[in-house]
């Protein structure tokens, strides 16, 4: 059990760097629990000007009135005494994307705890959502755990199950999550507060790795069945995204794709190689997959925006014998 503690609310120290990171920051502070300080990544440059940009904890902590730092490397001594300063009962970390060495776990003084976006010991790393939808899961979750230094490794606090919508891209289901995860850290504070939770250690023999993800990452490979590219469409959405190449037989020429919605066809295609258009109309433009078809429904040409099946047959003549590489 977690030491006992009478207090009510508790002083948070928060880290955390994108969208996902917000909702639980707002929950907290809503529910009444002091946050000292609000630790996220300096900004960061935008697009292909001079120009930063805050990132998304930042902005929203800025309009909650909280102190916000941004130093490259919390783990330098200077910085820690600036969080240890901020007299801590919790380090409450929401994809900070930052390894933190144990100078700066010890500082709260009950626990350093993490949200993470699966049900652990599944899919420990930075990329649990996408690497579940690309895996064709039907389920996943939220976990709170205790932060030790080996990756998403310490033993979990609390979880909830969340069933995957076969339809839902990864950052629909990363919204999703987090606002499941706020809800889910807000009710436990208080029982952390009490000392009425309860360690459970995971089993590291069950645990499965979710790395980063790379660009080269949402490449699409032609070969794979219908129901694995359709998955991997929507686990790249919105980031990496799904890439391919369109090349057209009647002007010969190629260009980069981005596919950001697709659908699973019924029926075989005769005589098509994988990556083959089949077919092109208004309702999709279906490709032959290494089994099974898959029916593109937006597509984002590079340097262009997002259009429907119609709107990019009649840009660049997509027809059938038109090949996706």
């Amino acid at each position: 059990m977690i030491g006992d503690h009478s207090q009510k609310t508790l002083r948070v120290a928060f880290l955390g760097t994108p969208e996902a990171a917000v909702p639980t920051l707002r929950a907290i502070h809503q529910a009444g629990h002091e946050v000292p300080l609000v630790v996220t990544n300096p900004d960061r440059r935008k697009g292909r000007g001079s120009g930063t940009a805050p990132s998304p904890v930042k902005v929203a902590a800025l309009e909650l009135g909280l102190d916000v730092f941004q130093p490259e490397n919390l783990n330098l001594p200077e910085h820690v005494e600036r969080l240890r300063k901020a007299r801590i009962d919790l380090l409450l970390i929401v994809a900070y994307g930052r390894i933190l060495k144990n100078s700066v776990l010890d500082v709260p003084r009950l626990l350093p705890l993490n949200l993470h976006f699966s049900l652990l010991p599944e899919y420990r790393g930075a990329a649990p959502v996408s690497r579940a939808i690309a895996e064709g899961r039907t389920e996943t979750g939220v976990t709170l755990q205790r932060v030790v230094r080996r990756l998403d490794a310490g033993p979990v606090l609390a979880a909830k199950r969340v069933p995957i919508d076969p339809e839902e891209k990864c950052g629909e289901l990363m919204n999703r999550l987090a606002g499941i995860g706020a809800r889910l850290t807000v009710a436990m504070l208080p029982e952390i507060a009490a000392g009425r939770l309860t360690e459970t250690p995971q089993d590291d023999a069950s645990a499965t790795l979710a790395p980063m993800l790379e660009k080269s990452d949402g490449r699409i490979d032609w070969t794979r069945s219908a129901g694995e590219l359709h998955n991997h469409v929507r686990a790249m959405n919105p980031w990496p995204g799904a890439t391919t190449t369109f090349r057209s037989e009647q002007s010969g020429k190629e260009i980069p794709l981005t596919v950001l919605d697709s659908r699973m066809v019924d029926g075989t295609a005769a005589a098509a190689a994988p990556g083959e258009v089949v077919s092109a109309g208004a309702a999709g433009i279906v490709v032959q997959a290494g089994s099974g078809r898959l029916s593109l429904m937006l597509v984002k040409p590079a340097g262009k925006r997002a259009q429907t099946p119609r709107e990019f047959i009649n840009g660049y003549r997509a027809a059938p014998g038109d090949r996706l590489s």
